[in-house]
């Protein structure tokens, strides 16, 4: 039964796909800054808190993707066991399986992920969100 989970666990997400996500990502990681630079040129104001301010959502988006990387490598995570304990997070997980790591729901996917099944433990990049 596990070969069988994992296979159907592969016909929906593959190692490449998995780079694809890491490689958008980082184009996403590089637009965010350039926002962030942008905007502090408009308002001639270099400050961390300006620079940093897409940080916390680069962050989580990268924390998802690990997430998502631990279950694949998981022998005894499934997808179909996941969502009928939590069908309410099937297009948090289609979110994410297509790599639109950056909304506002993934941590709510995050969460159920946790405590559906005990992933290796990690500890997420952690970004001080300064004040403006």
């Amino acid at each position: 039964m596990a070969d069988l989970r994992k296979e159907s666990f592969e016909s929906a997400l593959d190692f490449e796909d998995i780079v694809s996500f890491v490689a958008t990502d980082n184009f996403k990681g590089g637009e965010m800054a350039a926002e962030s630079i942008l905007d502090a040129f408009e308002a001639n104001d270099f400050s961390a808190a300006r620079l940093g301010k897409h940080g916390p959502a680069f962050v989580e988006g990268v924390d998802a993707l690990r997430k998502l990387v631990y279950a694949y490598y998981d022998p005894d995570f499934s997808i179909a066991g996941f969502l009928k304990q939590y069908p309410e997070q099937e297009e948090n997980l289609v979110h994410l399986l297509i790599g639109n790591v950056y909304r506002e729901d993934v941590g709510g996917l995050l969460r159920a992920m946790d405590e559906y099944r005990e992933l290796p433990k990690y500890e997420p990049i952690y970004v001080e969100h300064a004040s403006a």
